[in-house]
């Protein structure tokens, strides 16, 4: 069994509410950290051996929201102001900026509202704005498609020092729209060796892979096969050479999710 990496908990005002907490109270907020967040944080790498799992320690990120008030909101989350205070690590806003919606790019900029350790301040803006948040970054969420499961691509885009608020290159778009292709391409070759995952002889080289989804009516550069199977190899859904399917790819939608997660727990209860 392995150690999670990253723990996310969505939102933390329905966390605290679920341990009859009261999210706009300071003293309940530090004892949701105190029972919660503190034993998910002190997961290392010691205790991970201690209880015979792998793993260096997880990750631990709190969804939240702000009040719709804006001339009130400034730093802070909604409710209590020890959700912030307590932090050991960094806080991030988002400001919306284009609308993320289907068929289109949209955009929010990343805001640091707190960064204690002090790392990250030098690479954003060197002047906070009005409501104390530090520039840090550009989220891009492009849609290719209108209809349900259409791929949609997410990228942070980092900013450079007094960079305040720059539009998304038409590069950045391309790069958008590549990386989406990148993943459909991935997940089709996932389909096409399906079979190899039960069968090893089923295993294709990636000329075979090429000219199977070109006869199939793909078109195909041998640049875009090369990246795909390269991504495909490198996050361990493809063994190299003669290609043999380990997992399977999926392009990310709602019912992929539960798919890929069903898979998943396939191959741990065969391993």
């Amino acid at each position: 069994m392995a150690l999670p990496s990253l723990i996310v908990l969505d939102g933390i005002t329905n966390a605290l509410t679920l341990h009859d907490l009261d999210p706009l109270s300071n003293r309940d907020v530090s004892d949701f950290d105190r029972r919660v967040i503190r034993p998910m944080l002190s997961l290392t790498a010691a205790t991970a051996a201690a209880a015979g799992m792998r793993g260096s320690g997880a990750a631990v990120v709190l969804l939240d929201h702000v009040t719709k008030a804006r001339e009130d909101r400034g730093r802070y989350q909604i409710g209590a102001v020890h959700k912030l205070n307590r932090l050991n690590g960094a806080a991030y806003g988002l400001k919306a900026v284009d609308p993320i919606r289907p068929g289109r790019q949209g955009r929010s900029t990343v805001m640091i509202s707190k960064d204690r350790p002090g790392r990250l301040k030098v690479h954003a803006a060197p002047k906070p704005d009005a409501d104390g948040l530090l520039t840090f970054a550009d989220l891009v969420v492009t849609s290719e498609g209108t209809d349900p499961g259409s791929p949609v691509t997410v990228m942070v885009a980092a900013r450079t020092g007094s960079d305040a608020s720059p539009k998304p290159s038409a590069e950045d778009h391309r790069e958008a729209i590549d990386a989406v292709r990148r993943s459909r391409l991935m997940a089709d070759i996932s389909n096409l060796l399906a079979p190899s995952q039960t069968d090893p002889a089923r295993a294709m080289s990636g000329r075979k892979v090429g000219d199977t989804l070109r006869a199939a009516g793909g078109r195909l550069t041998t640049s875009a096969l090369g990246a795909a199977l390269a991504g495909l190899e490198a996050d361990g859904y493809i063994t190299p050479t003669t290609h043999r399917l380990l997992r399977r790819f999926y392009v990310v939608t709602e019912d992929d999710d539960e798919a890929e997660d069903a898979d998943e727990a396939d191959s741990r209860g065969s391993s």
